[in-house]
């Protein structure tokens, strides 16, 4: 990855968590244990309760190199946006709390930056972890060959899923992350539209002629299992965020193929579905993504960013140097007053 002479690149790892206390521990110290040392891990806790504070600041005791941060109200890209401006690497990773990183991860991700100067972004190979089929499932992408894109056009012509990834295993250049401008603030869970955050920003990175590579040798294992009981609750919030990305891109003048082909999957399983009279039909996803195209259409959009305009009031400029004072504070376990340059 690097020379014997070169310095090894930080990165900085943001891992949002809402009330999963029982995960986020052991995906954190599945990122200690991945062979990589110059990290960081921001844990960016979202929940409504207090137990996921002291076993993060646990971790935070033993490692200086996890941190903790704690957010007022739930929000995915908000949360995402201030791990941004804390992040003190070169590269800034992605993982979920109900996921493990597998050994090499961080390796393999750096990589394939290194490989192309171009590649803004790199998504991993998400597998799924042990569950119960008669329960529910557990999301995955499956990447089998590594590949890189360059070009919004080339979802229009790929096979399948083929340039399909998720932020559960996800890794972007800063710089390329700034030029964009960060996450949109109203996709994303916790936000008005409640997915397609991942989509969304690769799709603007892609917009600005930047490239996207796929690594099937960074594997992460996902845990978190949907219960068959709740999937049309999952497949409206999920069709409702991907149309609402889908109109969003058409208003700022570029076209993104792949929530459309999304959708177009979906509609042909639900003919495959009736006209074997065999449900569930699955027709909650197409008609929360007419919705969300709808919705898309009508929210407003600043065409510089490519971004929706949050209806929700900006953090305060200070904030995140007022959190990272906080943070870095509150591991040293003494009552010195830290910068957030220390």
């Amino acid at each position: 990855m690097t020379t014997d002479q070169s310095p090894l690149p930080h990165v900085s790892i943001l891992v949002c968590t809402c009330n999963r206390k029982d995960n986020v521990v052991p995906t954190i110290r599945s990122i200690q244990n991945c062979g990589y040392s110059q990290f960081e891990i921001l844990v960016l806790d979202q929940s409504r309760d207090d137990q996921t504070e002291p076993a993060v600041r646990e971790l935070c005791r033993l490692d200086e190199r996890v941190k903790y941060v704690r957010l007022d109200r739930p929000s995915k890209p908000r949360a995402l946006n201030l791990g941004r401006e804390l992040a003190k690497g070169e590269f800034i990773f992605l993982t979920d709390d109900d996921c493990e990183v597998q050994p090499g991860w961080i390796s393999e991700m750096l990589t394939a930056f290194e490989a192309d100067s171009r590649v803004a972004c790199v998504f991993g190979d998400v597998d799924a972890g042990p569950c119960d089929p008669n329960e529910g499932y557990v999301p995955t992408c499956r990447i089998t060959e590594s590949h890189s894109i360059y070009s919004l056009s080339e979802f229009l012509t790929m096979p399948g899923w083929k340039n399909f990834g998720m932020g559960a295993s996800m890794a972007l250049r800063k710089s390329a992350l700034t030029h964009v401008g960060g996450w949109d603030p109203c996709i994303g869970p916790g936000a008005f539209f409640k997915s397609g955050d991942d989509h969304d920003v690769v799709a603007r990175l892609l917009a600005l002629g930047y490239g996207l590579t796929f690594s099937s040798t960074a594997r992460t294992l996902h845990y978190g299992m949907r219960y068959w009981k709740s999937i049309g609750d999952d497949q409206s919030r999920y069709g409702f965020g991907m149309g609402a990305v889908f109109a969003k891109h058409l208003r700022t003048h570029s076209y993104y193929a792949g929530p459309a082909r999304v959708l177009g999957e979906r509609l042909l399983n639900t003919a495959r579905c009736l006209a074997s009279l065999k449900g569930p039909f699955g027709l909650a996803y197409p008609r929360n993504w007419l919705r969300g195209v709808v919705a898309g259409f009508k929210h407003p959009v600043d065409v510089s960013t490519r971004c929706f305009v949050s209806d929700i009031p900006a953090a305060p400029a200070d904030e995140a140097s007022r959190v990272a004072q906080i943070v870095l504070r509150s591991q040293q376990g003494s009552g010195t007053t830290q910068t957030s340059e220390s």
